[in-house]
């Protein structure tokens, strides 16, 4: 495997560009990005780049249903929405938590503050409900 194909930039250069060794180091020291130098680091990275991919999915799936649980909770205290479609939506985002901490995109005691804080709201919505219909 020749040097070309190690030195080759995710990003910006193309193959002419890069066959120049020094034009690199000098590009480098210009405040251009760092590049791999061996066959491990260009692995290294590779694998990085899908990770990073991968867990950017199932981090934004999982803010995407925090923010649905928020807003049903908003919607059933504001009395648009019923409270058993808060509940059922704060279950749903407490699932896709859970399967994001499972897979370690983030860390178990993150997944349970998230959780935590639902459902305190939750029960905040709950308590209010029934102080207003014992009233």
């Amino acid at each position: 495997m020749g040097t070309k194909r190690l030195l080759v930039r995710y990003n910006a250069l193309d193959a002419e560009k890069a066959s120049d060794h020094n034009h690199l180091r000098e590009s480098e020291r210009q405040g251009g990005t760092k590049m791999p130098r061996t066959k491990s680091a260009v692995k290294a990275l590779r694998k990085a780049k899908k990770r990073q991919m991968r867990n950017q999915h199932y981090r934004t799936q999982m803010r995407t249903y925090i923010k649905r649980a928020r807003q049903a909770i908003e919607n059933a205290l504001k009395g648009i929405a019923s409270v058993e479609e808060a509940q059922k939506a704060v279950y749903e985002a407490c699932r896709i938590i859970d399967k994001t901490a499972a897979k370690g995109v983030i860390k178990k005691n993150t997944a349970a503050r998230y959780k935590s804080r639902l459902m305190h709201k939750l029960n905040e919505l709950i308590h209010q409900k029934a102080v207003v219909e014992a009233a």
